[in-house]
């Protein structure tokens, strides 16, 4: 009888947590990004010289 009330509440807490995955990988991507572009621009500015 445990087991069978202990699944769906472990299910529900996936469900609870997936959302907020997907915006972690964005923020991460977003954040990599823009040190990606700081460096270059960065880097276009030091060639000028």
């Amino acid at each position: 009888m445990n087991d069978i009330v202990r699944l769906p509440k472990d299910v529900l807490d996936e469900i609870r947590w997936m959302p907020q995955h997907p915006d972690e990988i964005f923020n991460t991507t977003m954040f990599t990004l823009i040190s990606i572009e700081k460096a270059l621009m960065e880097w276009n500015r030091e060639d000028k010289k």
